[in-house]
């Protein structure tokens, strides 16, 4: 939508342009309108095309970080277990090992970084949102990663849940139950966000 208006307006602006200029170098109102209005078409056909180009590169470079986000955090990312931890310090753990991918990409990322009235864990590049939640059992994680990614959708083009899994329960089997929760919400596209299950099951000593 905001594409078919930005084209309306280059093509009134620029029609507008061709008219007078016409005007002032043909004298000729019938002429300057026609060359005119053939002006304004070109120049908004060529904006919308830009636009378009830009869009996709745009969109094309965030999911290029959201697809690298999800394979560091999936295959390079563990979190020791802590008889005392909270999830702040899940978060502080996290925000260390986060380094690695400005250091590798030059990724910019905001640890709670506010998005109108909510604060969320991580933003990266300014669009792609990390919520970290631990699961000590029950369903509590799955309905607040369900608010929560409803209520950021509207602020950030990817989001990622990432479950601290501090009980025995299987990761795999959490996760498709907090996915299958989530397909109930309609804020964002399922394409657009990812949960992931990281496991720091207690240990014996």
């Amino acid at each position: 939508m905001k594409t078919i208006k930005k084209l309306f307006v280059s093509f009134i602006v620029f029609a507008i342009v061709g008219i007078a200029v016409t005007a002032i170098l043909q004298d000729r109102i019938f002429f300057s309108v026609f060359v005119g209005l053939q002006v304004g078409i070109f120049a908004g056909l060529m904006t919308f095309l830009y636009l378009k180009w830009k869009s996709r590169a745009v969109v094309s470079k965030i999911d290029t970080a959201f697809d690298n986000i999800v394979d560091f955090l999936q295959n390079e990312v563990s979190l020791r277990f802590g008889k005392n931890k909270i999830e702040k310090d899940y978060q502080q753990d996290l925000e260390g090992k986060l380094s690695v991918l400005t250091e590798r990409y030059g990724y910019d990322i905001k640890y709670e970084s506010v998005k109108g009235k909510h604060r969320v864990d991580f933003i990266i590049n300014g669009n792609i949102g990390i919520e970290m939640k631990v699961h000590r059992g029950g369903n509590r994680v799955n309905k607040e990663l369900y608010n929560q990614i409803s209520n950021y959708a509207p602020y950030c083009n990817k989001l990622i849940g990432l479950v601290v899994n501090e009980t025995n329960n299987d990761t795999e089997i959490l996760r498709m139950q907090i996915k299958d929760e989530l397909k109930g919400q309609h804020a964002i596209n399922a394409n657009d966000y990812e949960i992931i299950v990281l496991d720091v099951k207690k240990r014996s000593y």
